[in-house]
């Protein structure tokens, strides 16, 4: 029963390749939002697809993409850019070859694998059923990539039921998603770059869009960025460039908030006609990985020496929050910054677009970047990101406040039930044998897999660091009792087993 079973969800790719869709719409919460394949988040062909309240009609934000920049030895400028649906992209859907970091075919990715907490129990209770069939996300999950060439074998995060390295969900096997319902793409940016002009950077980008249902007006992000390039990029920026909307787009400020790492956008007037009307909200990002180091915003006219960038180095020069120009930021109540419009509207504290004189209030985008990072071949920069809507106060400075509130409950939240888990490698069990060992014991990792770290560990916690290009150790020397062989590969993941050492 169980090889027909599986026989038959090995079928579902060829049979239902069109039912999943390059995008994908979630609606779990108060927020109906859409997911793009190669960059793009929260538009939906031109148009906005970040509904909040949900069923209010209205939007708050118009997009939202990944931007990644850096230099090679010789100092030439990469960029890797996505902006909106509508306009060119630097990005294609699909991994990259760990060796020659030449893309696979796009056609094959082209999706995004939407999955929610309730299809995954029913999986769980129903895989082995007479006339069940399993829904494509779930059946075609890339937990393990069976392309070939030298593609990472492991994609997407799941339940390993019986150790082998191969996501088989006709055994019961099923994705790990953080929160109750998600988006999965996968995407590289190596293509022409139509938005930049850039070469390719190699970048192979891992990503998990999801929701909880404790945080109804929030979203939660994780990228995995990795450079399959072989070469190394130094002075890397990573960010995240946001266009908002907030209900009427041509009444809005935006400030930064350099200790809490978010920027946010917020009504300029008390009435958002056409839009939130008298209730006037504020949409934020919020970096809670990794600190936010960098934070700018800048006008639509490309003329502009602060306006549009038009070129690889214009975009390299807004994730280091430098003008097109090559001059800073400067805070007129300070100095130079790194952090656009830093002050606080909550108690018209500094340097602020609220009641400063001359400042017309309009449509607005804001560009916050982490780095700069040295990115050598096989690593990765890790992004998790929250976008917070707040609309629990009736006037625009006390939503700017409680704004502040709702993102430390919002840090302290993925602190305490989501670092551990959103997007990060499950510990997967290692083969080691002869178990128990009386002289040594060897391990084998899965084919492909290069260790970066490897350590024994014994009971009380202490760590012996091994020659990551081992696959043995003599035992012999050891005191009797149980040790942990932990392998730590150039991506993260993790693979460990006991051994039970005998006199």
């Amino acid at each position: 029963m169980k090889h027909k079973a599986g026989f038959f969800i090995g079928l579902l790719w060829s049979c239902t390749v069109f039912a999943q869709q390059p995008s994908a719409s979630l609606e779990q919460g108060n927020v109906r939002f859409h997911v793009q394949n190669a960059g793009v988040l929260f538009q939906n062909n031109g148009n906005p697809g970040f509904e909040v309240p949900k069923g209010s009609g209205v939007h708050s934000i118009l997009s939202s993409s990944l931007w990644v920049g850096g230099k090679d030895s010789l100092g030439n400028t990469y960029v890797s850019i996505a902006t909106y649906d509508t306009s060119g992209r630097d990005y294609i859907p699909g991994p990259l070859d760990r060796t020659t970091a030449q893309p696979d075919d796009s056609s094959y990715w082209n999706f995004a694998w939407h999955v929610d907490s309730t299809e995954i129990a029913n999986h769980q209770t129903l895989y082995n059923n007479s006339g069940y069939t399993a829904p494509w996300a779930i059946s075609n999950w890339p937990g393990s990539n069976k392309r070939p060439g030298n593609y990472n074998p492991v994609l997407a995060p799941f339940f390993d039921i019986n150790n082998n390295f191969i996501y088989e969900p006709e055994l019961g096997e099923i994705p790990q998603i953080s929160g109750t319902e998600a988006a999965y793409v996968i995407f590289n940016d190596q293509r022409s770059h139509q938005v930049s002009g850039s070469s390719a950077m190699g970048l192979e980008v891992l990503c998990m869009v999801y929701t909880v249902p404790e945080l109804p007006e929030v979203v939660f992000v994780k990228y995995r960025i990795i450079n399959r390039m072989p070469k190394t990029y130094e002075g890397v920026f990573a960010g995240i460039f946001t266009d908002f909307k907030l209900g009427n787009d041509s009444d809005n400020y935006t400030s930064s908030d350099s200790l809490r790492s978010t920027y946010y956008c917020y009504n300029a007037l008390p009435f958002d006609s056409n839009g939130y009307e008298d209730k006037p909200p504020v949409m934020g990002v919020k970096f809670l990985s990794t600190k936010m180091s960098r934070c700018i915003g800048f006008s639509y006219d490309p003329n502009s020496p602060q306006g549009w960038p038009q070129k690889k180095e214009d975009y390299y020069s807004y994730l280091n929050a430098t003008w097109k120009d090559g001059s800073g930021l400067v805070d007129p109540n300070s100095s130079q910054t790194s952090f656009l419009y830093l002050g606080d509207p909550c108690n018209g504290s500094g340097w602020t677009e609220y009641g400063s004189v001359g400042i017309i209030p309009g449509r607005r985008n804001m560009l916050g970047s982490v780095g700069p990072y040295t990115l050598k071949q096989g690593e990765l920069v890790s992004l998790d990101l929250a976008y917070i809507f707040t609309q629990d106060k009736p006037s625009l400075q006390e939503n700017v406040c409680s704004f502040h509130q709702d993102a430390d409950e919002v840090q302290a939240y993925w602190d305490a039930k989501l670092s551990s888990i959103a997007l990060k490698p499950i510990k997967q069990s290692l083969k080691v044998y002869p178990n128990p060992a009386r002289t040594s014991v060897f391990w084998d990792l899965p084919e492909g897999i290069v260790a970066q770290q490897i350590e024994l560990i014994n009971m009380q916690g202490s760590r012996i660091a091994l020659d990551a290009n081992s696959t043995s150790l003599e035992v012999n020397g050891l005191e009797a009792g149980i040790y942990v062989i932990q392998i730590r590969d150039i991506e993260g993941q993790v693979y460990q087993a006991r051994v039970s050492v005998v006199p």
